[in-house]
């Protein structure tokens, strides 16, 4: 074993050391080198003592046996590639996500500890770091991680974006913000519980999540709730229903759905909403591919730019006296549309409304085409009917 005056186990140490089991790391040890445990393909799990502060480039590289880590609170930093390879991991413990609490861009991603080199039994993760669409890392996941668990730091850019086997992350109490498409691709996720400490979450933190079933917000959180237990994330002072998953209600009390709220969200097959919202932000159901009813509230006044586009299961759809404006490419791609009804408090349609809406005729109440309907509003030359009354 390691005796008990060891302080650093060095580069190399255990290097391909395959028949090791198990081994005892004493508490007088601070650092665990690069490449340390490389190769260790048999070694079935480890006990990081809390007196670890550093954890080298590669120390567990190929450590195929390994089912569980906890990295402990101390550890200041992870270098690159440090789990690379630890193909049957199925659950780790972090103090931050990415190389330490500080980094940015690409080393403060989730796959960052995992490299970019292929293995038996790992995913790429196509991981942003930036808004530009060129700057991301492909990192290869264990297919067998399901369980993450962060005990500090915070969540980017991209921090978990395209992790696709994980099923649980657990957010830590000290994360004020999460950064936009932190959780995108996340198709696997079951459940998210949102501390109430965050202040701040970015754009399509969510997309792709498709398999949330369960989302709730701490009550003590005085910026976001999931009031009257919807499974959808409010923000509290403007009562615009922000992120929406396929388990999702709409509150009564909500008067906006903000932009992208469900977008992507294929497996969601049926909404209402109601009375107290007003409008329906851009691309706020686009792609819900599985949406075959939604009934639209007699209060809302405003449908955006494709904030349906993509919908297509969806067979009719009825406008409500109460809508005036029908912004571009809003009902888009709904390949299913056969009917819908438009009243005549619609003043404003703009253009290509319907586009590729292939099956539909149009009943409209107007007489013939308002003036404040753009030229192009049914580009696709659908069936009207006009003077039409339910």
């Amino acid at each position: 074993g390691i005796t008990g005056s060891v302080t650093s186990i060095g580069s190399y140490a255990f290097y391909g050391c395959s028949s090791l089991a198990s081994i005892e790391i004493p508490k007088s040890v601070t650092s665990i080198s690069d490449c340390a445990f490389y190769g260790c393909s048999s070694l079935a799990s480890i006990e990081i003592p809390e007196s670890v502060t550093s954890i080298g480039e590669r120390a567990f590289f190929g450590c195929s046996s390994l089912t569980s880590i906890v990295v402990p609170e101390g550890v200041a930093s992870i270098g690159s590639s440090a789990f690379s390879g630890c193909s049957s991991l199925e659950s780790i413990a972090l103090p931050f996500v990415g190389a330490s609490v500080s980094d940015v861009g690409k080393q403060s991603l989730f796959g960052y500890i995992f490299g970019t080199s292929s293995y038996s039994g790992s995913y790429v993760a196509k991981q942003y770091y930036s808004s530009s669409p060129s700057l991301y890392l492909a990192y290869y996941i264990p297919s067998s991680l399901t369980s993450v668990a962060v005990g500090g730091g915070k969540l980017g850019y991209g921090a978990f974006s395209g992790c696709s086997s994980l099923v649980s992350i657990e957010i830590p109490e000290s994360v004020t913000s999460i950064g936009s498409y932190a959780f995108s691709g996340c198709s696997s996720l079951a459940a998210i519980e949102i501390p109430k400490s965050v202040a701040s979450i970015g754009q399509y933190v969510f997309y792709g999540c498709t398999n949330v079933a369960s989302f709730m917000v701490d009550p003590e959180n005085p910026t976001f709730d999931s009031r009257d237990n919807c499974n959808a994330l409010i923000v509290s002072g403007t009562n615009t229903l922000l992120y929406g998953f396929r388990t999702s209600s709409i509150p009564e009390s909500v008067t906006s759905i903000g932009q992208y709220a469900f977008s992507g969200c294929s497996s969601l097959a049926s909404i209402e909403i109601p009375e107290s919202v007003t409008s329906i932000g851009q691309y706020a159901f686009s792609g819900c591919s599985s949406l075959a009813s939604i009934d639209i509230g007699d209060k809302v006044t405003f449908i955006d730019q494709y904030a349906f586009s993509g919908c297509s299961s969806l067979a009719a759809i009825e406008i409500p006296e109460s809508v005036t404006s029908i912004w571009r490419y809003a009902f888009s791609g709904c390949t299913s549309l056969v009917s819908i009804g438009i009243p005549d408090s619609v003043t404003f349609i703009d253009t290509h409304a319907f586009y590729g809406c292939q099956n539909l005729t149009i009943y409209c109440e107007a007489t013939s085409k308002p003036y404040g309907w753009d030229s192009y509003w049914n580009a696709s030359s659908c069936p009207v009917v006009w003077n039409y009354k339910a």
